[in-house]
């Protein structure tokens, strides 16, 4: 209650709380919220991956816009294939939707002794890349067919790469992990993107290298940041606020991982100053949600304490206010002395 002092000065007494801490821990307090069969169809429980429907409306992740094409995309309308083809949306495909790309083949080097050929793929001129390095410092032939009339360099024997499935030769072998390049680019950037972390990882992503990029692979993170992703995704939507950007979060997964961080919110901070403008609307929107969760977890009760936040108060927006106006620090009772520690009741303004 709010009464005035001979000096006129406000005085305050406290409110009781009326709702004490959960007693379960914060995972559980997260986990009994979600739906027990969390996105069916979707979500795989024994692998950690959620591997969002295309073109459902709720998450970013889309089929190709060129009629025919079945590729699954998690941002732009059309694939690579297509725009290289310089294919428009929505143009009746004729004949194979992927005509001319195929699957990447092993085009030989075409160097040859004795009717034997070299086994490694073709780089550059026709060479592979071992025997175009000793061509470029060769100096005296400028021209493919003289160097390999007058070379002593002998074939090189088919290498296979590591990856299940590719057809290339590797190109590195002097390590243990032999690798075509197109693979050996692909794991350099997984491992910078931090979806790679250890030896064990990279050889399980080699045994399947097909990894489509809507997948989200939240089994990666600590439990809790798994349960927290799983409950901010829900919140999204059921708040019906569009398609969830997929590529925002796989990135905050990714960073997760890498940093092996126990919390959502932690790698958020640390991640802060580094993202673009949409990523900075779902950081923001992640933290109201687990903010407000962990208050709800600590005992808060927006109908009876005595200290408000107005981002709970569902205030909305206008054209010549924006939202952020209503997240300030919790609203106390103006003319306080100390507005920063007091609280305010519902009878004292």
């Amino acid at each position: 209650m709010v009464s005035q002092s001979a000096s006129g000065a406000a005085r305050v007494t406290p409110l009781k709380p009326h709702s004490q801490p959960d007693q379960r821990c914060w995972i559980s307090f997260l986990e009994d919220q979600l739906p027990s069969d969390w996105l069916a169809g979707e979500w795989d429980a024994n692998t950690g991956i959620l591997a969002p429907l295309p073109d459902s409306g709720r998450f970013s992740v889309v089929t190709c816009s060129r009629t025919g094409c079945p590729t699954i995309l998690d941002a732009q309308r059309t694939c690579h294939s297509c725009r290289q083809n310089g294919e428009k949306p929505r143009v009746a495909a004729t004949g194979d939707p992927k005509a001319g790309q195929g699957p990447p083949i092993q085009r030989d080097c075409v160097l040859a002794r004795d009717g034997i050929r070299c086994g490694r793929n073709q780089v550059s001129h026709g060479l592979c890349r071992p025997h175009y390095a000793l061509f470029k410092v060769n100096k005296s032939h400028d021209d493919v067919q003289a160097w390999l009339k007058s070379t002593t360099s002998v074939p090189n024997a088919f290498l296979p790469c590591a990856a299940a499935g590719c057809p290339i030769s590797a190109d590195n072998p002097r390590v243990d992990l032999r690798l075509c390049s197109n693979h050996r680019y692909q794991l350099a950037a997984r491992r910078s993107r931090g979806e790679i972390l250890d030896e064990q990882s990279a050889l399980q992503w080699l045994s399947d290298p097909v990894d489509p990029p809507y997948m989200l692979r939240i089994g990666r993170l600590s439990q809790r940041m798994q349960t927290e992703i799983r409950y901010v995704i829900q919140a999204h939507l059921d708040l019906h606020q569009g398609p969830l950007q997929v590529r925002t979060y796989r990135n905050l997964i990714n960073k997760g991982a890498k940093w092996n961080s126990e919390s959502l919110l932690a790698t958020i901070e640390r991640t802060a100053g580094t993202v673009n403008a949409n990523s900075r609307s779902v950081y923001r929107f992640i933290r109201e949600v687990l903010v407000k969760q962990k208050r709800r977890h600590e005992g808060y009760d927006l109908y009876s304490e005595n200290l408000i936040y107005l981002n709970d108060l569902n205030l909305r927006t206008t054209a010549s206010s924006r939202r952020e106006m209503f997240e300030k620090p919790p609203w106390t009772c103006p003319g306080l002395r100390s507005p920063g520690s007091a609280k305010a009741t519902e009878t004292g303004c």
